[in-house]
This record gives structure tokens, sequence and C-alpha cells, in this order.
């Protein structure tokens, strides 16, 4: 999806960052440069490289005309991209939404809210009757599952506080307490 903003389009999406292993490579000889002006899919389309060419080559790269320090590269051996990380990304463009990721930024706040939401979710348990989960097949006695922003901390997945916040706020979690847990 993307934001239209006037005349431009401000995208959101994914980013997949991988490390690339270039092991054997050589320029490429049939067209040794690329347009920065034009996408690397584009130029994969009009002038793609011809892998029966580079037998024995895992990778193949182009320069930029005025610049060979800057390379466009091709890499022919898919087994040698290693993905690293997944980054997603929102451009924030509304004001209110702008203030309350500032708000959101700082640690005890965030800490503050997810504990508020995360009490939210084991009352909401509680009135639909949902209120254990069973840690083995054999046991007959149900445990209540207590969860806060320092555990996440401490198990060191404090990074995914914010999409969990988000994701507990698009669920209700809050309206639901407001309301005293009624639907």
């Amino acid at each position: 999806m993307t934001l239209e903003r006037g005349l431009v389009q401000i995208p959101s999406g994914q980013l997949l960052v991988c490390k690339i292993f270039l092991q054997k490579c050589t320029h490429d000889s049939s067209h040794p440069h690329f347009d920065p002006n034009i996408s690397p899919s584009q130029i994969w389309k009009t002038a793609p490289v011809d892998e029966k060419k580079y037998s024995g080559v895992q990778s193949v790269f182009r320069t930029k005309e005025n610049d060979p320090k800057q390379r466009m590269w091709f890499v022919l051996d898919h087994a040698l991209a290693l993905p690293e990380y997944l980054v997603e990304f929102d451009y924030i463009t509304d004001p209110k939404s702008v203030a309350e990721n500032r708000r959101l930024a700082e640690a005890s706040v965030i800490n503050d809210e997810c504990n508020s939401l995360f009490r939210g979710i084991s009352e909401t348990q509680r009135v639909l009757g949902n209120t254990s989960i069973w840690l083995a097949k054999e046991s007959s006695k149900p445990q209540n599952v207590h969860l806060s922003a320092q555990d996440l901390d401490r198990s060191d997945m404090g990074c995914l506080k914010r999409p969990l916040h988000s994701f507990m706020v698009y669920s209700h979690i809050r309206e639901l307490m407001e309301n005293n847990f009624e639907f």
C-alpha cells in the first residue's frame, strides 16, 4: 500500500537485508556500465547477464560510467545470498501519529503502556473464560500466564514491544479495558 501526498507516492513495506558472498566474480564485458537513473529490475529486463557466458562465475558486476567505484552486482548463484534482517517500515505523515510515535519512543512510556495492555489481555482472557494455558497434555492443572514489558527485555525480545503495542491497540484491548471488558 502506498500513501499519496500531493504528487509524490510515499511507500511503506519491507526490506530484506542480505549478506552476499561474491566468491568468484568478474566485470560484465557485454554491458560494462549501468545508468543509476534506471531501476535494477529495468536494467535486468533490458540487458540481463548472460549466465552461459559466465560459467564458473558466481557473480558479475557493472560499474557506473563516470565512477568505477560504484558497482551493481548480479549474483548468479542464489545460495550465496544469506538473509540477515527483515526491516519493516512505515512513513508517518499525520502530525498526531508523529507525536504519538515520539511519546512511545521513551522506554518508560512504552513499558507502562505495554504492561497496562498486558493486564488488559489477562483480564480479557478471564472474562472470556479462557484464562489458562495447559503446559503439558498430562497436566490437569491450568496455569495463568502473566507477561510484562520487562519479561520481553529479559528474553532479548524488547525489540518486539513497539509492534506488539501496535497490535494490542489495533486489537482494541484498551477499549475493552475502558468498557470494563464488556463487548
